[in-house]
């Protein structure tokens, strides 16, 4: 999964030409549904349960967040994992701040978003 992400207008689109960045592995984590990836069940993001406003909705999608990149510290793809969330104003979406440090100290950040009834968003890399 060494494939490259290249940001336009802050959106990230897979290319074909291998780069040894996380942003890459943390990209088809989070886009993949866990329980569907055929080589790991325990791959991807659980959404599942983030379908109403309940007063720890925000902690529940931080925590699901951390557990599907997990494997990127396991794997020594990143030396840190650090995800924050909000509840958007008008309470239909769980804003969601990634922070990727790799190995080589090399920081990424990017925002992404769930909508309230499980639905990810796309990224905004910074």
């Amino acid at each position: 999964m060494n494939f490259g992400i290249e940001i336009v207008n802050g959106i990230g689109r897979m290319t074909w030409e291998r780069r040894p960045s996380a942003l890459t592995n943390v990209y088809w984590t989070l886009k993949t549904p866990k329980g569907s990836f055929f080589a790991d069940t325990d791959f991807g993001l659980d959404l599942t349960g983030i379908d109403k406003v309940v007063p720890d909705i925000v902690d529940t999608a931080v925590q699901r967040y951390e557990q599907a990149l997990a494997w990127m510290i396991d794997a020594r793809k990143a030396r840190a994992i650090n995800v924050t969330g909000a509840l958007a104003s008008n309470n239909d979406r769980i804003n969601i701040s990634v922070e990727i440090i790799q190995n080589d100290g090399i920081t990424m950040q990017f925002a992404t978003f769930v909508e309230v009834g499980g639905v990810s968003g796309d990224f905004i890399f910074s």
